[in-house]
C-alpha cells in the first residue's frame, strides 16, 4: 500500500467575516476517505481532491478562481460536498455509488462515472457532460444527457454497458463508444462526430417501446449501429423493413448467426437440407418474401447466408417466435422476439422509384429510417401516389392478420385495429398508384427526414364522422374464437362523392382468411365513398376464404337519411333484415355441404326512400295496402282518388335483388285497386313502386 504526506495550508474568505486561515497536515492511503479537523479530503481515481468542509464554510465557493475540480459523490442517500444542483460546472465530476440520485434541474459536469449497476434519474432534466463516461452495467433513466465536448479533446464510454433513455450527441469533440450505449427512448445527432466502433450504438426494442433516431440535424457517424424489434408472441406474417444496411447476411442478423438463443431473433425458412442459409424444414416452405411492384405478386428470397438487409427494401416475414422454437411442429407455442440487425443507418433522404406505373395497383414500401414516420407527408411529397389511404397488415386481427385500409389525413379505420397514419421503425406498408404513368414519369414514394415524428408510438384514433356511413364487420362466432374480428370494410356517403371507382376509394387487399368486400362493378373494394343512395339502390357486396362456420356480421351505422330504410339481404336465405343506426348483428351460419352457403355474393345491402319530396308526399298520400302480410291478392285504398288521376297512377313489383318482377296500371274501382297473383312468389319481402306523372311511392311488402 501506498502512503502519501500531504502538507497544505488554505486561506480564502468567508462572506460576513475576516480571513481565516485554516492548516492541516492529512496522512492517508490512496482510495480512502480522512477527516482532519473541519476538512474532509477523498483520494477518487488517482486525484486526490477536496469534496467537503465544514457546514456553513462555502469551501467550494472559495475555490472557484483556479480551483481544482469537486467531485460530487451520491452514496447512501445524499450528495458529498453538497447537491450538484447550482454548484456543479464543467470542471467538476459525478461518481454515483448507489442508486437513488434524481436530479431536480439542469446540471453541467466533466466526467460521469457510475461504479456500479446504479441508476441515475435526471428526472425532466438535462444533464450536459463535457468528459468521459464510465459504467459498470449502469443506467441514466428519463431527462436526456448530452455531449457537448469542445475541449479540442476525444472522449468515450468505457468499462461497461450503459442504458441510457435520450442522448445528444453535441458539440465538435469526437465521442467513441468503446462500450455499448443502449439508447431505450431517443438518440439525436446534432454535432461531431460519435463513433459507434462495431455496433456499440443500440436502439433498443421492447413491448412498450422501440427506441428512435431523431430528424437528423447535423454531425457524422463512424462505426455501424445495431437496431432492434420486438414481436410479440403470434405465429403470423409481420411486415417488416430494416433501418440499417447490414454489414453482414441476413443469417448473421436476424437469424442470429443460428444461434439458438431465448427471446432473440427467428427462424427464416425456404430448404428441406438447410442449404442457402435457411433454416430447415420438412416441408421447405419459404416463410420469407419481396414484393414485385411491377409483376403485382410475391417472390420467395433466393438466400439468407449471402443477402444482407437492405435499407427500403419491404419484407414478409412468418415470424413463429425466437430460434428455440421446434420447427418440427406447426402448433409449437410462439414465443416473443426480438430481432437484430446491425449496419448503417439512413441520415438522408430516401427514394424508391421501383413503384407500379398502373393506376390502382398496390405497391410495397419500407421505413428506411429508425424512427416513426407521418405517411400523411409521406405521401402527399411522393410522386403519383395516392395519398388518401395506404394499407397495413395487422397480425392482431383474424387469426393469422388481416389488412387494414388507413384513411388520411384522419389516420382512421374501420376495423378497430391500432394502425393510424404513424408507422413504425422497422414497419412496411402497401401503397397504391394513383393514375397512370410513364417510365420517363416514374411513380414514386420519397421519405424525407422531416417526416420523422418521434415518439407516435402508441396513438388511438377512431372512425371519422360523415354525413351517412355504413360499417361491416365480419366476426367469428364460434366456441373456439367468440368474436374475434375477422375482417371489415366502410362505406362512406355523401353528396360530395362520386358512385364511379376513383381516388377516394381503397381497393381491397386479400387476406390469407376472410376477406369481405364491396362491389362496384368489377372492383372489389374495402373502402368506398358515394353518393347518398336511391330508392331501391342495391350495394352488392363479396365474401371468401371462409374459416369457420359460425359468424356474426356486424353493422355499425351513422346518419341514416330521413326516411331512407337500409336493409342486408340474404340471397341464401332468401331473408332480409333491416338495419338501424347504431349496432346491429346478424348471425348466420356456413354449411361445408351446401355450396349456397358460402357462395361469395350471398349478401348485399339495399336502400329505400319513402318520401322524395314535399310535392310527392302531398299528391300520393291517402294509401292503404292490406292484407300485409299477403299471400294472393294486395288490396290497395287510396283515399285522395281523383278519377282525373286513375290513367297516370302505375306501379311495379321488385324484389329486394332491385328486379322488376311486374309493371301494370292500378284499375280503380271507385277508390280500390288489386294486384293479383301474388302467390306465385317465394316467400319474402318485396317493394310496390307507385309512380304518378314523376312523382314516386315505394312501401314495403310481406309475402307469406
Amino acid at each position: 500500500m501506498r502512503t502519501l504526506l500531504i502538507i497544505f495550508c488554505l486561506a480564502f474568505a468567508k462572506a460576513g467575516s475576516s480571513q481565516t486561515t485554516l492548516s492541516h497536515q492529512v496522512i492517508g492511503s490512496l482510495g480512502s476517505t480522512e477527516t482532519s479537523g473541519n476538512i474532509v479530503i477523498e483520494q477518487s481515481l488517482g486525484d486526490l481532491v477536496i469534496v467537503s468542509s465544514n457546514v456553513g464554510d462555502d469551501f467550494a465557493a472559495g475555490f472557484q478562481q483556479g480551483r481544482k475540480y469537486i467531485d460530487y459523490i451520491y452514496e447512501n442517500t445524499s450528495w458529498r460536498p453538497n447537491a450538484p444542483e447550482s454548484n456543479a460546472t464543467f470542471i467538476d465530476n459525478f461518481f454515483i455509488r448507489t442508486s437513488g440520485p434524481v436530479l431536480g434541474s439542469d446540471i453541467n459536469i466533466k466526467d460521469i462515472t457510475l461504479e456500479g449497476s446504479y441508476t441515475l434519474d435526471l428526472g425532466t432534466n438535462n444533464l450536459f457532460f463535457k468528459g468521459d463516461l464510465s459504467s459498470l452495467n449502469s443506467e441514466i433513466e428519463n431527462g436526456t444527457l448530452h455531449f457537448v465536448g469542445d475541449d479540442n479533446e476525444s472522449n468515450s464510454l468505457e468499462n461497461n454497458v450503459i442504458k441510457v433513455d435520450n442522448f445528444v450527441k453535441d458539440g465538435v469533440d469526437e465521442f467513441v463508444l468503446n462500450q455499448e450505449l443502449q439508447v431505450q427512448n431517443l438518440f439525436t445527432l446534432k454535432d461531431g462526430n460519435l463513433n459507434a466502433q462495431d455496433g456499440n450504438l443500440l436502439f433498443t426494442s421492447t413491448s412498450s417501446n422501440t427506441a428512435e433516431m431523431a430528424p437528423y440535424e447535423s454531425g457524422t457517424m463512424t462505426g455501424v449501429a445495431r437496431v432492434q424489434r420486438y414481436i410479440p408472441a403470434k405465429r403470423a406474417f409481420r411486415f417488416l423493413a430494416s433501418s440499417v444496411n447490414t454489414t453482414g447476411s441476413i443469417f448473421e442478423n436476424w437469424q442470429e448467426n443460428g444461434a439458438a438463443i431465448n427471446g432473440i431473433g427467428t427462424h427464416i425458412t425456404g430448404s428441406t437440407s438447410g442449404a442457402n442459409g435457411f433454416d430447415a424444414t420438412g416441408s421447405g416452405n419459404v416463410s420469407m418474401f419481396n414484393y414485385n411492384n411491377s409483376l403485382q405478386s410475391w417472390t420467395a428470397i433466393s438466400n439468407t447466408d449471402v443477402d444482407g438487409l437492405e435499407i427500403g427494401k419491404a419484407y414478409r416475414v412468418m415470424i413463429r417466435g425466437d430460434r428455440t422454437t421446434d420447427l418440427t411442429s406447426n402448433t409449437a407455442a410462439p414465443s416473443n422476439t426480438v430481432l437484430q440487425a446491425k449496419g448503417n443507418l439512413d441520415l438522408n433522404s430516401y427514394i424508391d422509384n421501383s413503384l407500379s406505373q398502373v393506376a390502382g395497383e398496390f405497391n410495397f414500401v419500407a421505413n428506411p429510417y429508425q424512427a416513426t414516420v407521418n405517411m400523411n407527408t409521406v405521401l402527399q411529397g411522393s410522386t403519383n401516389v395516392n395519398d388518401n389511404f395506404y394499407y397495413v397488415w395487422d397480425p392482431t386481427l383474424n387469426s393469422r392478420g388481416a389488412y387494414v385500409t388507413v384513411m388520411l389525413p384522419a389516420g382512421s379505420n374501420i376495423a378497430g385495429s391500432d394502425s393510424n397514419e404513424f408507422i413504425q421503425p422497422g414497419q412496411s406498408v402497401f401503397v397504391s398508384t394513383l393514375n397512370n404513368s410513364a417510365p420517363m414519369t416514374p411513380t414514386v414514394i420519397e421519405f424525407n427526414q422531416d417526416d420523422i415524428v418521434n415518439g407516435n408510438q402508441t396513438l388511438t384514433f377512431s372512425t371519422p364522422s360523415l354525413n351517412f356511413n355504413i360499417i361491416g364487420r365480419l366476426l367469428s362466432n364460434s366456441n373456439r374464437q367468440p368474436n374475434v374480428l375477422l375482417d371489415a370494410w366502410g362505406i362512406f356517403m355523401d353528396a360530395q362523392y362520386s358512385n364511379t371507382v376513383d381516388q377516394f376509394d381503397a381497393l381491397t387487399l386479400g387476406n390469407l382468411d376472410e376477406t369481405i368486400s364491396i362491389v362496384n362493378g368489377s372492383n372489389l373494394l374495402n373502402i368506398e365513398h358515394r353518393n347518398i343512395p336511391n330508392n331501391l339502390d342495391i350495394i352488392p357486396l363479396n365474401h371468401n376464404n371462409y374459416r369457420h362456420t359460425s359468424y356474426n356480421y356486424q353493422f355499425v351505422i351513422e346518419a341514416i337519411p330521413p326516411a331512407t330504410e337500409v336493409y342486408l339481404k340474404d340471397n341464401f336465405l332468401n331473408s332480409s333484415q333491416r338495419l338501424n343506426e347504431g349496432n346491429n348483428d346478424y348471425l348466420f351460419t356456413i354449411d361445408p355441404n351446401t355450396i349456397a352457403s358460402s357462395d361469395p355474393e350471398r349478401f348485399h345491402l339495399f336502400f329505400t326512400n319513402t318520401i322524395l319530396s314535399e310535392d310527392t308526399e302531398e299528391l300520393l298520400t291517402g294509401f292503404q295496402f292490406y292484407p300485409n302480410p299477403v299471400n294472393d291478392v294486395l288490396n290497395i285504398s287510396w283515399s285522395n282518388f281523383d278519377n282525373n288521376d286513375k290513367d297516370a297512377l302505375t306501379y311495379k313489383l321488385i324484389n329486394t335483388l332491385g328486379q322488376i318482377i311486374s309493371v301494370g296500371k292500378l284499375d280503380f274501382v271507385g277508390n280500390d285497386a288489386t294486384i293479383k297473383d301474388l302467390d306465385k312468389l317465394a316467400t319474402g319481402s318485396y317493394y310496390i313502386e307507385l309512380n304518378h306523372n314523376g312523382a314516386a311511392k315505394t312501401v314495403k311488402i310481406i309475402k307469406e
